[in-house]
């Protein structure tokens, strides 16, 4: 997962970003309210200044479209907020998941190499015994007095030979079952890495976005502080020749 090709274009704004909320939280407030009290510091009067001096600086108080572009931030400000728990909460759940499916993995594993332990160890016995009851029919074989021991014990070997398949084959279908499991295991965690993947991009494209229409609204906030400030300027050099 590569995050730092998506960051990298707004490394500046996250920065003043960070900056700005740590600002909010060391005096206790949103990063929404501290970004409209950074708009509207600069309409504020200055310290000694008169309100007529204030007024004749400003010429009324802040105009709406200020307003608009400090509504605008403040929202998007708890878009962002919003949007980053939103996807820290779903980020968390699909981590117990996986750990719970690491979990069930693990436990299956365990089984898996119990049950072969268990079942290597019957074919063990059975193959000892199955050996045992050969060399035993060969020595009886070679007397003729005991025809009837041979057919029984040949008898007795023919139904440990067909025991000790049965408990091969069933190891092979358990192997084979525990393989398939591991296998479903594993592709949902190929799924859950491909959400996660899935979340993270919409979370860098949302952050993103946001970024860019905080920097949109901020650069469209200060030409009209701009323009405002030229107006006043003209008006206050028109009432000076005025004056003069």
């Amino acid at each position: 997962m590569s995050q730092t090709g998506s960051w990298n274009k707004f490394s500046n704004d996250q920065r003043a970003r960070e900056a700005a909320r740590e600002a909010a939280m060391a005096e206790g407030i949103t990063l929404g309210e501290y970004l409209n009290r950074l708009l509207t510091t600069v309409d504020e009067p200055q310290p000694g200044e008169t309100p007529y001096s204030y007024s004749r600086r400003t010429g009324a108080p802040p105009l709406p479209p200020q307003q608009d572009s400090a509504t605008t931030l403040d929202r998007l400000a708890r878009r962002i907020e919003a949007t980053e728990a939103r996807s820290t909460l779903a980020i968390n759940g699909i981590d117990h998941a996986v750990h719970g499916l690491v979990a069930r993995l693990q436990n299956a594993e365990q089984t898996t190499v119990a049950v072969a332990g268990h079942v290597e160890g019957l074919i063990d016995e059975m193959r000892a015994t199955h050996e045992a009851l050969q060399s035993k029919v060969r020595r009886l074989e070679s007397d003729d007095s005991n025809q009837g021991n041979v057919a029984a014990l040949r008898a007795l070997e023919d139904a440990l030979g067909k025991l000790a398949t049965h408990v091969y084959e069933e190891g092979e279908l358990t192997q084979n079952e525990t393989a398939a499991i591991k296998g479903r295991i594993e592709s949902g965690f190929s799924e859950l890495t491909d959400r996660v993947e899935g979340i993270e991009t919409r979370v860098d494209r949302t952050l993103s976005d946001a970024a860019a229409r905080v920097e949109r609204a901020v650069e469209q906030a200060e030409l009209r502080a701009e323009g405002t400030a030229r107006g006043l300027a003209e008006r206050m050099s028109t009432l000076e020749d005025k004056l003069a």
